[in-house]
């Protein structure tokens, strides 16, 4: 998928939307909605880019780009 779509490096939005259709895929929904079951989809994408977005500190920056390396 990553060749289909020229992509050369992976970005904090590509891990979240990754992990969003990861968790949709282990779980029992049978359908696609923002939420189910009690899990909130955007909640959890948001949490992800942010985790990596909003770094403070050379610690959190040092942490980032080693995950995304």
């Amino acid at each position: 998928v990553a060749e289909k779509l020229n992509m050369k490096t992976v970005t904090p939005r590509t891990i979240a939307y990754m992990c969003v259709h990861v968790h949709f895929a282990m779980s029992c929904a049978e359908e696609w909605s923002n939420e189910s079951e009690g899990f909130n989809y955007l909640e959890f994408y948001t949490f992800i880019v942010d985790f990596f977005e909003d770094t403070t500190g050379s610690e959190a920056d040092k942490r980032t780009k080693k995950l995304l390396a």
